[in-house]
């Protein structure tokens, strides 16, 4: 993960290159996003990969206040910092897949399944006027 002060200094550095600006993207702006092969990146200055080494060769775009870090292996998203400063989005470590898509959530863990410990059944109430009613 990168450091709060890693993330601003990429910031200070990236937020001046007008060339690698979009209006909008036609991928997700999450970690593990597919990006188009024929989305417009800049590859990340030189001074970026002293800050953060493993983004050797990554490209770069900065599109709704947001500068998205991609694998140019892969075409995914591999880190999101907000351009004005806040948390910083990216996999806590290898081996991370795709976030759900939208409206999906998170997956339930263990005991977490409807149905499973600690989740009480979900079924019609106590009839009206019958034993448990109000």
């Amino acid at each position: 993960m990168m450091s709060p002060d890693q993330e601003a200094r990429i910031r200070d550095r990236v937020r001046t290159e007008g060339s690698a600006r979009a209006d909008h993207a036609d991928f997700g702006l999450n970690v593990g996003a597919a990006v188009p092969r024929g989305a417009r990146l800049a590859v990340l200055p030189p001074d970026v990969v002293t800050i953060v080494p493993r983004f050797r060769g990554y490209k770069f775009v900065i599109v709704e206040d947001e500068i998205v870090i991609v694998d140019p292996r892969t075409y995914r998203v591999a880190a999101v910092i907000p351009e004005a400063g806040g948390p910083s989005f990216e996999p806590a470590g290898p081996g991370f897949g795709p976030p759900p898509g939208p409206g999906l959530g998170p997956r339930p863990g263990p005991g977490l399944e409807p149905g499973g410990p600690g989740e009480e059944p979900v079924g019609p109430g106590p009839e009206p006027g019958g034993p448990g009613a109000p």
